[in-house]
Formats: C-alpha cells, structure tokens, sequence
C-alpha cells in the first residue's frame, strides 16, 4: 500500500485513484500529473538607482493542478461508465461544493485540496484509448493553494489545573481560584502558517491573546456562559447570535498565525471562573453488584470453607476506614468454631453480557493475618466455565480491609454465552495459616464495574450515583461530571501542507 492514498471526493462520491501501476484499481493517477508540489508564487522586486534591485517579498498564487487519469473498464460500456463518473466528480455541478483532491496518510492524516475544473477531457477517445481502457488530462485550479488538513485540531486555555475524566477518583476533582490563564506552548505540525480561530467562554474579561507578540485583545466582560467567536482569517468577531462585535476589539487588532512547529501562545482572561463540577445525566459506570455493601440483604453472596466455619451475614460493621465513597457496610463472614485448614472463600455472583468488560473488586478483613488471592469465572447458563482468571498472591494484615480487585483488561471482552461472572477473594494459597477458634473472614463492598480498570467503589448512595432496576435486583450507577460556569479560551486550527508525497 502507498504511503498516501489519494482520491477525488464530492459531496456524494469518492473516486479512489490507484497510484502503483501494479495495483488493481479503476482509476489510475499517472506520473505525468503536475502542479500538486511547491505552491507558485509572485516575487515583488524594486529598482533603485543604483546596481540590482531589492527584495520586496512574495504573494503566494494560486495552482493549476493537471491530473493525468487512466480509466478502466470491464468492457465498452463499463468503460464509458467510469468515464462519467469521473467527470461528474472532477467537473461538478452549479452551486455545489468544489470537489476536493484528497490524500490520508498510512497514520490516518487526511488533507484536502479543493479545486475548479479549468479544461480537459474535450477528446473522448485517444490514440492510446481501447474498450477496456483511455486516459483523460484534466487542467484544474486551487484558489487555495495550501493543503488543508480535514480534521482541525484545537487546544483549550483555562485556569483549572486539572482535566476531569469520568469520575475515576472523585478526590481528585479539584478546582483553583480564579487567575489568569498564562502560557500554552502549542505545536503546528503542518509546514505553513494556519490561521486560527478562537472561541472565548465567559465569565470574565477582557480577554488578551498573543503568539510571539501579536495579537488583540476583546476588551469586553462576557457572564456565564457567553461566547465570542474570532474568526483570525477574516479578521471578524462574532457572538452566538451570529452579530458583529468588532466594536469590542482593543485598539490595532492584529490576529496572529500559527506558525509551524512550537509556538507561545499567551493568554489571559481577567476575573475567570474555574467553575463548578455537576452531575450530568450520561451514566460513567454500572457496578452490577446488586448488593454491593450487603446493608439490605446478601442474596448473591456466598462462602466456603473447609470445616468448621459458620457464614452469617451481618447488615452493618464492615471496617470501611480508608475505603473511600463507603460510610457503612455489612459484610458476609465465616467464623470458626475451632481450628481448620486454611482454605476459605467469600464469594459474590453477577449477571454480564457478551461484549461488555467486567472490573471486578472486594474488601476483605479477616483476624488473623493471610495470603490471600482474587479470582474471577465467568459461567455460562448451565453453570460450566467459560474463562477464568486469578490475581497475585497478596498479604492481608490482620484487622486491616484490603481492597482486592482483577481489571477488566486481564480477560477483554466477555464471550457469547456468558451470562454470569463469580468473583472470590479465598485463602487457597501457599503460605496461608490455619484459621483458630474465633477467627473470623469478612467480606464486603464489591463492586463489577464495566471498565477495564479498577476504579473507586460505589454504591446508588455514593455522590454522584443512583439505583437502578427493581428491587434486589438493582444495580447502581454512577453519573459522569459536567463543568459549568467555567471560562476558557479555545484555539483551533487546520495545519495546512506545502506539498504531499
């Protein structure tokens, strides 16, 4: 496969055009083609009186691509056929968006070309031209000569220090007072100058922007929620309404390029807000547990143990120190009546699907100290296991809850067929001690959460979480974190090429 694939693409076709002589393909883009490298430009000189003359700098102009295309067919008809379609892409229709020559990188870069068809094509049948095969030369121009990237990328200023991702640590959400923005160092990975446009999110200003000391400033005071909107190309400063606010520009606006590379970018907004964080209604995550702190009932739970154990269920009493987003907790535990092998498991049961990836977790406690061990099975309807996996071997101190967990990632995706998972945390290790009369293994506060890493426990009375589902058969949910009231400053930008290759 070529580096770069190419093709002509309208607004309701894509003509792919095969570079490699060798390859199969029913448009072929001939070497002969021209004008798709250095843009043309217009060098200004000035005469003096005395020897030569000065430089006085350069326009760039426009291009006048030629595309070279060999058309095949399966016969005459076929053909003729493929010949329409390309001349329908290339020439276009009255009124509609110019078709664009199109090239996407091996990594997935896409840039674009649009341009007008100029002449070509008026000999229908040449010299080289069979049933199965002609070549037509297209003459086209580019008003603009740069290639653009489709995509446009984008930086965003605010004076909050950190991003909140789906409420993986709740702790970690914190937010700054208000100051100025400060500095960006923002990289243009194309080989020309892109214009940039800007989006300003009150409340706060006026607002200041500069890359290497130039640019303007919106000497206005936007509330919570109002935006402005710089377009640095045409010079012009909406709001969301669509109207002009050039009136609200500083004195000598000049809107600054990003050049190629790494550039500084400055910004300030006066009296910025950091906002505040809400809970949103786009559910983050499902724990499946339906009872994942055992404070109701203990349905999906279960032990084991090898003599002399005793499971009861207690609906409060669980050592949730350290346990964060838990306040109260029963547990399920074994106690034994008198000494035993070592070998016992608190158990807990929960419905998945196919496709879906599955976190497992569990505090443990236990009076003696332990080696203890998570594992996870996932089961099909008659009971048999599907797939299985086992964490390490892990030291539970005595006294002491310990947080056992397998990320989602170790097995992937859940198979068809599986319609439930069981996740122990047992002492069916090496290294483990015989348990004692009195000795006591608690377990509580799971969670099966569709993620494929461990994340903070929750239950439907955790900040930010619900309930779900019928009773005793529910499950929690927890809430994704929007923003509001935050100001920022937004950059973006179409890195633009000299030339692909």
């Amino acid at each position: 496969m070529s580096a770069v694939e190419f093709s002509i693409v309208t607004a309701d076709d894509t003509i792919p055009l095969v570079t490699d002589t060798n390859a199969e393909g029913t448009y072929l883009l001939l070497s002969g083609s021209g004008g798709l490298g250095i843009a043309p430009r217009q060098a200004r000189f000035g005469v003096g009186a005395g020897e030569g003359g000065s430089y006085r700098g350069s326009r760039v102009l426009m291009r006048d691509p030629e595309l070279v295309i060999r058309v095949y067919g399966l016969n005459r008809a076929d053909t003729e056929a493929n010949i329409n379609r390309l001349v329908r892409a290339v020439v276009g229709r009255p009124g509609a968006r110019s078709p664009r020559l199109v090239a996407q990188y091996a990594t997935g870069e896409v840039y674009e070309l649009p341009f007008v068809y100029v002449s070509g094509g008026e000999d229908s049948y040449l010299p080289d031209s069979s049933d199965l095969h002609t070549t037509i030369e297209f003459v086209t121009r580019t008003p603009k000569p740069f290639w653009t990237a489709r995509d446009a990328l984008s930086f965003t200023v605010r004076n909050v220090p950190t991003t909140a991702e789906l409420l993986d640590d709740l702790a970690a959400l914190t937010l700054s007072s208000a100051t100025a923005f400060g500095v960006r160092v923002v990289d243009n990975p194309g080989d020309v100058d892109s214009y940039l446009d800007w989006e300003i999110e009150g409340p706060g200003g006026p607002a200041t922007v500069t890359i290497d000391g130039i640019g303007f400033v919106v000497d206005a005071e936007l509330i919570a929620g109002e935006t402005r909107f710089v377009n640095g190309r045409l010079g012009e400063i909406l709001d969301a309404d669509g109207d002009s606010r050039y009136a609200e520009l500083g004195p000598v606006p000049r809107f600054p390029v990003l050049p190629p590379g790494q550039s500084i970018v400055i910004v300030d907004l006066e009296a910025a807000s950091p906002g505040a964080w809400v809970t949103s209604d786009e559910v983050a995550y499902t724990n499946a547990v339906s009872e994942p702190t055992l404070t109701e009932t203990a349905a999906t739970w279960s032990t084991w143990s090898d003599g002399n154990g005793t499971e009861s269920h207690a609906t409060s009493g669980f050592d949730t120190a350290g346990i964060t987003g838990v306040a109260e907790a029963g547990y399920m535990q074994i106690e034994w009546a008198a000494g035993a092998d070592p070998e016992a498991a608190i158990i807990v049961d929960v419905p998945v699907s196919a496709g879906h990836t599955i976190t497992p977790s569990m505090c443990v406690w236990a009076t003696r100290a332990q080696k203890v061990q998570a594992g996870l099975w996932l089961l099909n309807a008659g009971g048999d296991v599907v797939a299985a996996a086992f964490g390490p071997s892990t030291e539970l101190p005595a006294s002491t809850a310990v947080r056992m967990a397998i990320p989602g990632s170790v097995l992937g995706a859940i198979p068809d067929g599986v319609v439930s998972a069981r996740f122990a945390v047992s002492t069916f290790v090496s290294e483990c001690v015989s348990w004692e009369s009195g000795d006591r293994f608690r377990g509580s506060v799971a969670n099966a959460t569709n993620s494929e890493s461990v994340l903070t426990p929750f239950t439907g009375d955790t900040e930010h979480c619900d309930w779900t589902g019928d009773a005793d058969e529910s499950s929690s949910v927890q809430y994704a974190l929007e923003r509001v009231g935050e100001s920022k400053i937004i950059g973006k930008w179409k890195p633009r090429k000299e030339l692909v290759y």
